[in-house]
Parts: C-alpha cells; sequence; structure tokens
C-alpha cells in the first residue's frame, strides 16, 4: 500500500520539521519546503496527495501560494490544510475563500491535524468515486443514444449492402470499402458498451488538455 504524500510549506523549519517526524512516524510520507517562492514552482499534481501550508510567510505568503496552486489544482482533489499562527485571524477568511479545504493553528496539536488530514483525504477519496460512477453513468447514457441513433440506421445499411451485392451495376470494390466501414463503426459501439459493463474507466490522453476513453482492452 502505498504511503500518502504529504507537501508540507513553512518557513519555520523548526516547527515544520518537528511536526514532519510526527506525520512520518504515523505512515505518512512528507517531503518539506521552506519558501513560498520555491514552492510556487512545484508541479503539485505529481508532489502530493494534500498540502499542508503555512499562512504567513515572508515574500510570498501561502495566500499568494494557495493562488498559484488553485489556478491548475482542484480544491476537490488537491486538498489544502493553512497552517495559522492566529486563529480569529482575517487570513483564515481569505484563505478559505480563495481555495483552502480547512486550517489548524500553531503550535499545532498533531492530533488535531492527522484527524483533519484524515477527514480531507476520505473527502477526496469520495468524490473520485462519485466522479468514476458519474463518468460510467454518462457513457451508459451515450450507449442508449447510440443504439438508437447508430445500431439502427446500421441494421437498415447493413440491409441495403445485402440488395447491393446482389446489383452488378454496383462495384465489388467500393460494395467491400462501404461494408469494412459500417463493420468499423458497429465494431466501436460494441467496444463501448463492453467498457460500460466495468467498474471502471480507462482514459487514453488525446490532445493538451483533452482525454479519450480508452476502447481496446490491455
Amino acid at each position: 500500500m502505498m504511503k500518502t504524500k504529504i507537501f508540507y510549506i513553512d518557513d519555520d523549519k523548526v516547527l515544520s520539521i518537528a511536526t514532519a517526524e510526527l506525520l512520518k512516524k504515523r505512515g505518512y510520507e512528507v517531503e518539506l519546503c521552506h519558501s513560498g517562492e520555491e514552492a510556487s514552482l512545484v508541479d503539485f499534481n505529481t508532489k502530493a496527495d494534500l498540502i499542508l501550508l503555512d499562512i504567513e510567510m515572508p515574500s510570498l505568503s501561502g495566500i499568494e501560494v494557495l493562488k498559484v496552486i488553485r489556478r491548475t489544482e482542484s480544491k476537490n482533489l488537491l486538498p489544502v490544510i493553512m497552517v495559522s499562527s492566529n486563529e480569529e485571524g482575517e487570513s483564515i477568511v481569505e484563505a478559505l475563500r480563495e481555495g483552502a479545504n480547512d486550517y489548524v493553528t500553531k503550535p499545532v496539536n498533531i492530533e488535531v491535524l492527522e484527524a483533519r488530514i484524515r477527514t480531507q483525504l476520505e473527502i477526496k477519496k469520495l468524490t473520485i468515486e462519485f466522479a468514476s460512477k458519474k463518468e460510467i453513468a454518462a457513457l451508459n447514457a451515450m450507449i442508449t443514444t447510440y443504439n438508437h441513433e447508430i445500431n439502427n440506421p446500421l441494421t437498415i445499411a447493413f440491409g441495403m449492402m445485402d440488395k447491393m451485392k446482389r446489383d452488378e451495376s454496383y462495384s465489388p470494390e467500393v460494395f467491400e470499402k462501404m461494408k469494412k466501414a459500417l463493420v468499423r463503426v458497429k465494431d466501436i459501439v460494441q467496444k463501448i458498451r463492453s467498457v460500460t459493463e466495468e467498474n471502471h474507466i480507462s482514459f487514453d490522453e488525446y490532445i493538451k488538455d483533452s482525454k479519450m476513453v480508452k476502447l481496446d482492452k490491455d
């Protein structure tokens, strides 16, 4: 079982190192970063399952780092827990408005921190499961549409081709090309149907920021 990866951004080296060691003892993998500037250059999509982010840092604050993260990373898929030295501060409210999922206060209580980490990871898990079910439901709806919009015309087309085959005025080469094209369409529809019968849908990269359903099984 892979360990949960936590990326902890805090300019307070003493506190962050101590907290990281406590989390490691509880089975988490923790990577530390001690400046907002450095954190703003990180590819968080591959770096972590969850982020701990100090609000008050010199040069580039935690709020600014949070804004950078939320430009590309969803609140539902990459939870961010802010670490603050002031529980009543306006900065916490601002952080929550900018996409933070939760917060803890300094000095960090490890029991409270882990409880909030577990809560955010569970929400993330449920979000992914729900999204997967929506994908399957959407594809099932597509199959119903295909059955009506594609399969029925395909049946008619194959019937017409049988008549064409007996008509000597049609070129055999043209006939075979049409038949292959129709068989290919029918094969695609069958593959999509088989994909929706599975519990998991796989995707292939198509072009930048676009994906397509993987029809061929491994």
